[in-house]
């Protein structure tokens, strides 16, 4: 989405690595909106050209900008407490990526939780670890506002164990009543 600002009602051609992708008149307050679709390259140049009354230009501006053919950058993710842990036991995990992602999610034994931004690039999901002991494979799923995804199959693998029973801290006592 290409805006700016300009006189108002001004014709203004836009044209992308030299060739021209449109046109618009700018509104009663000179501001000016155009879509532009199709972006291939990895590196354009707009041109923006405000025209007066005779189709002349009496403005214009360049701008040069990348469009990136990778996903959404991956770094680490992190199971609280650990990575061990009994069943039915309250885990956050916490994902590392790029910040200001539009969804990140997390994937543990078919159930997918979706994250929250809690600071920028630390996105966080609390669930319960499985009611089964096994070993539990995390995937992480990014994406981006231009829509491209990354996905991290296998991220951690979470251990689940049986709860174990509670050790008694009494030993030798001796019970007397009356």
């Amino acid at each position: 989405m290409v805006s700016g600002k300009t006189k108002k009602n001004s014709k203004v051609i836009l044209k992308l690595n030299g060739n021209e992708v449109g046109s618009v008149i700018s509104d009663d307050t000179g501001l000016f909106t155009k879509s532009l679709t199709d972006i291939t390259q990895a590196a354009n140049v707009l041109s923006v050209s405000v025209l007066d009354g005779n189709n002349t230009v009496i403005g214009s501006s360049d701008v040069s900008f990348g469009v990136s053919a990778e996903g959404p950058k991956y770094y680490n993710l992190s199971a609280s407490p650990a990575l061990d842990v009994e069943v039915s036991t309250g885990v956050i995990f916490t994902v590392d990526a790029e910040p200001t992602l539009t969804e990140v999610t997390v994937t543990i034994d078919g159930s997918v939780l979706t994250t929250r931004e809690q600071s920028p690039g630390k996105y966080i999901a609390s669930t319960t670890a499985p009611a089964k002991p096994g070993a539990y494979p995390i995937t992480v799923k990014l994406k981006n506002v231009l829509g491209q995804t990354t996905e991290k199959a296998s991220a951690i693998v979470l251990n689940v164990t049986e709860k174990l029973a509670p050790v008694s801290t009494f030993r030798n006592v001796k019970a007397t009543t009356e």
